[in-house]
């Protein structure tokens, strides 16, 4: 590993100069380790279903959810799918997490009050936080409620309201349609939902999102201004990790999520992006 220059600003954001993309993603998994660790080990659990080996049987009906949703076995799968340069800097990733873990002289308080101590980050954890981001932004909630609906609806009236996509019909694509249930029962997702929401809240009832560009003609600077508000949850920590990072090749300053690599919403010297609800049917 060759000599990486980390500096944090006033505000306490790191600005990560590396020599190449090994040593730049370890230093970002080193930093959000060590200001992150528990948000990172938490939202482990949650995705893989062990909450409850450490807040007891009343985090049963999440880990049941989370289970039966099948993160923790879909994510070796995931991360092996992956292109090899995005594995090699997911594996750097994980060195950095775990060399952090490695130099602290104390867990967070947290882990101490909860008499707990994290475990090693594996590049599957890793895909599991990131099928867990992508469970927090779906349409599943719709599906909850429409369910619901239908099932107190007279037949004729549910299948008029809410006709059933057909398996081979031109939206649906070559093997998508499951064969079979996945065993997931409205009362395992009813109950893990609730379980949730007594520890962290309510859940919106909505959501959106929105996104503005404005060309370089109409400001004051002469150069484009992009605004992006994504409209995701804002708890405390923070799911946004503010971050510099540069490198041969990588100049990139933005959001990340604290868990994974690289950068979510954010600009290099060239370009600026983010993202916005799709409103899209991507959940059953």
């Amino acid at each position: 590993m060759g000599p990486v220059e980390i500096v944090r600003d006033a505000y306490g954001i790191p600005h990560i100069t590396a020599g190449n993309d090994h040593d730049l993603y370890f230093a970002q998994g080193f930093v959000h380790a060590q200001d992150r660790l528990f948000q990172m080990d938490m939202e482990r659990r949650l995705a893989r279903g062990e909450l409850a080996e450490i807040y007891g049987e009343k985090a049963l009906p999440a880990d049941r959810l989370f289970r039966h949703l099948g993160f923790s076995a879909r994510a070796p799968g995931l991360f092996a799918s992956l292109p090899e340069k995005s594995k090699a800097i997911v594996r750097s990733y994980c060195r950095g997490v775990n060399a952090a873990m490695a130099s602290l002289g104390a867990w967070p308080v947290e882990h101490r009050l909860l008499r707990s101590a994290p475990r090693e980050f594996t590049p599957e954890d890793v895909a599991a936080i990131g099928l867990l981001k992508s469970f927090g932004l779906a349409q599943w909630g719709d599906e909850a409620v429409l369910f619901q609906a239908r099932g107190k609806l007279p037949g004729d009236k549910a299948d008029e309201l809410m006709p059933r996509v057909i398996p081979g019909s031109p939206v649906v694509a070559p093997g998508f349609v499951a064969s079979k249930s996945l065993g997931l029962s409205p009362s395992v997702l009813s109950e893990g939902l609730a379980s949730l929401r007594r520890s962290v809240g309510a859940l919106p009832r909505a959501g959106g999102s929105n996104a503005w560009a404005v060309s370089g003609e109409k400001s004051e600077t002469g150069l484009p201004i992009l605004a992006n508000d994504p409209h995701i949850l804002l708890p405390c920590p923070s799911l946004w990790y503010e971050i510099h990072l540069v490198a041969p090749g990588v100049d990139v300053y933005g959001v990340s999520f604290p868990g994974a690599p690289c950068v979510v919403i954010g600009h290099n010297p060239d370009i600026a992006w983010g993202f916005t609800n799709a409103m899209l049917d991507d959940a059953d």
